[in-house]
């Protein structure tokens, strides 16, 4: 007799498009042999910034999407192309975290 799975068995949760992103640029930055501090340095952003992209931190604005591919000296579409949606939880808390901003 088989097991049948269970209907309450969890469910392998998306990646978050933000950590996806940040897994593309580390790849491509690390790819050119660069630090973090350079990659900032050539897009003018802060390291701190660039490392918090890199570990799925920030949901960036399309500028800096723009700056970094242009930095990493790729096409933006290659950062982004397949990302998933976010889901509706994430972004249930990517709201409320927003909200308490000026």
């Amino acid at each position: 007799m088989t097991k049948q799975p269970s209907s309450a068995a969890k469910k392998v949760p998306k990646p978050e498009p933000e950590k996806l992103f940040g897994q593309r640029v580390r790849a491509r930055r690390t790819e050119l042999g660069i630090t973090q501090e350079s990659l900032a340095d050539i897009c003018q952003l802060h390291w701190s910034y660039v490392s918090s992209v890199e570990r799925g931190v920030h949901n960036l604005t399309l500028q800096n999407i723009l700056i970094l591919a242009e930095g990493l000296g790729v096409d933006p579409g290659e950062l982004v192309q397949g990302l998933p949606a976010p889901s509706p939880e994430h972004r249930k808390r990517t709201r409320t975290r927003s909200r308490g901003r000026a």
